[in-house]
């Protein structure tokens, strides 16, 4: 090639590499509940609600006011509970995530259920106990870190589909475990729907409170990801994480070569 044309292709080159690099880690369900909405494209949650007590009001997240929505009840009974489920099966197969922004009216020293995969068939899940430490019972896992009490707190929690569940609070690392307690093939016999439930339980360890933001995403996070989506902005995952396209990878290697026949 001659020289006159290929520094031009190299330039060129140079600009759509620098502005194709990042790679937004998106969610395939995110629920901004800053709108009044318990709607994700065509997602919507289940809302749960026996005795209709349960709706958005605004509080102030992270410092600002928005709206949220609040689930709430008179009665910690299994029947009376209030809270929110998610079918699962159009975008999870195996590995996923889920990134919480809520709070709790308060924080017990007994188990207060947060998330699980069973449909509601089994104690296992993730809890806060012992006034807010987070803990993944049947895995014998539990953080040394807390929950803080009256305030919005950013829970993710990630699965691989492997046996390996993470945990973050306010994007800091609380604990690894090697278990099956979320993986949802786990639950297949009595939870055909992947269902995924929030601050329902099983029996009575339930907790009023309000969520401000849910986001679900088909893939374990990394700790980097985790960092990266941050808590600034709980309903808008605008936060890109560095991550170069395979073909920009191709295109720089190529162009490097060219560089050295042309130079």
């Amino acid at each position: 090639m001659h020289m006159r044309f290929a520094r031009p292709l190299f330039a060129a080159a140079v600009i759509l590499l620098s502005s194709t690099t990042q790679a937004a880690i998106m969610p395939v369900a995110n629920f901004d509940f800053s709108s009044g909405s318990l709607q994700s494209g065509q997602t919507a949650l289940q809302v749960v609600d026996p005795q209709g007590k349960s709706k958005f009001v605004t509080d102030a997240v992270f410092g600002k006011q928005q709206m949220v929505y609040r689930f709430d009840s008179s009665s910690a009974s299994a029947n009376q509970q209030a809270g929110l489920q998610l079918d699962s099966r159009h975008f999870i197969n195996d590995a996923y995530s889920v990134d919480l922004v809520f709070k709790f009216d308060s924080l017990s020293p007994s188990y207060q259920r947060i998330f699980d995969v069973s449909a509601r068939r089994s104690d296992y899940g993730q809890y806060a106990i012992g006034a807010g430490t987070l803990n993944l019972y049947g895995a014998s896992t539990s953080s040394t870190a807390k929950m803080a009490a009256g305030l919005y707190n950013r829970l993710t929690l990630t699965n691989s589909g492997n046996a390996l569940v993470s945990a973050y609070l306010n994007g800091a690392w609380l604990y690894d475990a090697n278990t099956q307690v979320l993986d949802l093939d786990t639950y297949q016999s009595v939870n055909p729907n992947r269902v995924m439930s929030f601050f329902l339980d099983d029996s009575a360890e339930w907790t009023a409170g309000n969520i401000a933001s849910l986001r679900l995403y088909n893939t374990a996070l990394t700790a980097t990801d985790v960092t990266a989506i941050g808590n600034s902005t709980p309903n808008t995952p605008s936060t890109a994480v560095s991550a170069p396209a395979p073909a920009m990878l191709m295109l720089a290697a190529s162009l490097l070569l060219l560089r050295r026949r042309v130079g």
